[in-house]
């Protein structure tokens, strides 16, 4: 078919989207948990209070939300938050948003094309929030992502078809779990895997570039499959001390949570240990994707990071010194999807057109309602740049 991105250039293309989702199904987990793990297989479950809860044996999973017949409309939030009829973003949710679409791979082939969408990465919309309450218990939490993975790709794939790009989803909680499974799905084919932007070792924190994680990330570098960093359940623990709730739902986060332990510092400060601990002068081939973080925080980490290393230069260097300036290094190896309302043409300026990458977030209501709405923000960028940021980077990136 012919493809073509609204109204920026004249060339026909279809956009290539690196921030789709899905809405999980009722079996996601239990359709192919193993045998001994049935009693934990993580499983919706009706509350007294009329709703439904996510659970894992007896835990209540509290980050993400029951979405199964009901969603808010796409590109809504705004519009929500400014509604004063409405309690909250329960009361915005109807079955009517909730489209086919987002539960079969077949009408989302379609809509894709409607949309004039050749090419996405669907990143789940609730089991990126599942590692949180299970850091305590790593073998049923990879139980669960075992299964997990195979539901996605049995239902949608992981870029087959060259268009529908499921990701596989992973934890560091496990070296050796980790391993085990990015092998078998490096066999299935999967072309982009998930990690929740945080330290690894489960219980026992640590770096995600401690050494002790290089065969997780020698095999993601040999094959070419890059890491997406996407928005998840942030550091809320170590907001308690200032009084905040642990464990907060997925639209429960408080006004000081949101600013400073959900989106940027997270990604931030992985990012940042990536680079000085020097995972990427170990692993120069190695990419990774910042996903539904935007970009802001990206002119002061380039700094920082270069300042850090020049004040830090007498301390410890857990992964070895930095054979670049760090700077350089982040933008070698780091794709940034900023939002649709951030200052893109800057940050083409920081890190080059060539590792931006647009991402629409749909259907999700904080994201586009469609995702062609993503060029509006690049009227001030040259053809060549929008081509590569609405379509030949991330096509470049998983069609390697």
């Amino acid at each position: 078919m012919e493809w073509r991105v609204c109204d920026v250039t004249s060339e026909p293309y279809g956009l290539w989207d690196a921030d789709n989702h899905f809405y999980e199904v009722r079996d996601c987990f239990s359709r192919h948990i193993e045998s001994k793990y049935k009693d934990v297989a993580i499983q919706a479950r009706m509350h007294p209070d009329g709703n439904e809860y996510w659970h894992c044996g007896d835990k209540v999973l509290t980050f993400c939300n029951v979405k199964f017949d009901k969603t808010e409309a796409p590109g809504s939030f705004k519009e929500i938050l400014n509604n004063p009829e409405l309690g909250g973003f329960d009361d915005a949710r109807d079955e009517s948003s909730m489209l086919p679409a987002f539960h079969d791979q077949q009408a989302r082939l379609e809509l894709m094309d409607s949309q004039n969408v050749e090419g996405t990465i669907l990143f789940p919309s609730m089991a990126n929030g599942i590692e949180q309450d299970l850091l305590d218990n790593p073998e049923v939490l990879y139980a669960n992502l075992r299964s997990y993975n195979r539901w996605v790709e049995e239902d949608w794939g992981f870029g087959s078809n060259g268009r529908i790009f499921g990701t596989g989803c992973l934890s560091l909680a496990d070296a050796d779990l980790a391993v085990e499974e990015l092998d078998r799905l490096l066999k299935a084919g999967v072309k982009v895997v998930y990690l929740r932007p945080a330290p690894g070792g489960g219980a026992q924190p640590c770096s995600i570039a401690d050494p002790k994680f290089d065969p997780f990330w020698a095999r993601l570098e040999e094959a070419k499959v890059p890491v997406g960093f996407h928005v998840s359940a942030g550091f809320f623990d170590a907001s308690t001390v200032w009084g905040e709730k642990p464990r907060p739902g997925t639209r429960d986060t408080s006004a000081l949570q949101f600013a400073m332990f959900h989106v940027e510092i997270p990604i931030m400060t992985t990012l940042a240990a990536m680079v000085l601990h020097n995972l990427f002068g170990r692993f120069p081939g190695l990419r990774v994707i910042s996903v539904e973080h935007g970009c802001g925080w990206v002119p002061y980490l380039l700094k920082t990071l270069n300042k850090a290393a020049w004040w830090g230069r007498f301390g410890d260097w857990p992964g070895g010194t930095l054979p670049d300036r760090p700077s350089e290094m982040f933008k070698r190896n780091v794709y940034v999807v900023p939002f649709h309302e951030d200052n893109t043409p800057e940050l083409v300026k920081r890190i080059g057109a060539n590792r931006v990458l647009m991402g629409s977030d749909y259907p999700h209501a904080e994201g586009l309602a469609q995702p062609a709405e993503f060029a509006e923000g690049l009227t001030d960028l040259d053809p060549g740049c929008v081509h590569r940021i609405m379509r030949d980077n991330l096509r470049e990136l998983l069609m390697n």
